[in-house]
């Protein structure tokens, strides 16, 4: 929370640069989804005939309060689209991290592990391109490249990894300066998990050697 804070100031001094009205500052707030990663032991492994080895790992984040932060700066307009590159931040805080596995030649599902804590921080420079900007009501789609920071407890791991980042939303005007947004973003990464030689990404999982952390967000834009 505390690195939130400080890019909450950096973000307000960059937008107090101007005094147009093409910069912004954004606020938000909502719950993030982390997709599954799933790990197959390998049946082939030394004493596998005799114990069995048929356990698939499932890797699962619990849905998480994130808060987002960001400065954008508009670029060119022309008619009903105006472009904007944008600096959004998004950080998903400590969150419960459940690993399971079933073991299908003993018919068995148990709990590998006690729950354990897991967390995300992304940074992803993007272009944003906002239609009817001069309306009340205005959607806009974005897209772009940058980093993510993982970690996760059970394992004492930490890796910064890059981070693609789409999503789109709504702006609704509500005074000179200040806008509601409602926002969804998408930011894929590498996953956290890697074969190796006992166990091996299943191809059970629609991104087996990626994530998805999905964000729906609400809150407010303050226009300079």
């Amino acid at each position: 929370m505390k690195r939130i804070v400080q890019v909450c100031c950096f973000l307000l001094l960059a937008g107090g640069w101007s005094l147009a009205q093409n910069n912004e500052v954004s606020f938000s707030v909502g719950p993030a989804f982390t997709t599954d990663q799933k790990l197959q032991v390998d049946s082939r492994l030394p004493g596998c005939q005799i114990q069995g080895c048929t356990a698939l790992f499932t890797f699962s984040g619990s849905t998480s309060v994130a808060f987002g932060v960001g400065y954008a700066r508009k670029l060119a307009a022309m008619g009903p689209v105006a472009l904007y590159v944008e600096l959004p931040v998004l950080e998903q805080p400590s969150h419960a991290l459940n690993v399971s596995t079933n073991n299908l030649t003993n018919n068995l599902a148990f709990r590998l592990f006690g729950p354990g804590h897991t967390s995300a921080f992304f940074f992803t420079p993007s272009a944003r391109i906002q239609f009817v900007p001069k309306q009340r009501i205005s959607p806009w789609i974005t897209g772009g490249y940058g980093f993510a920071h993982l970690s996760q407890d059970f394992s004492s791991s930490k890796h910064t990894k890059g981070a693609a980042q789409f999503g789109g939303g709504i702006d609704v005007r509500t005074l000179p300066h200040l806008v509601l947004r409602g926002e969804v973003r998408d930011f894929w990464t590498a996953g956290m998990l890697e074969s190796s030689p006992v166990a091996t990404l299943t191809q059970q999982t629609a991104l087996t050697s990626h994530m998805q952390h999905i964000y729906a967000g609400g809150g407010v834009v303050l226009k300079f």
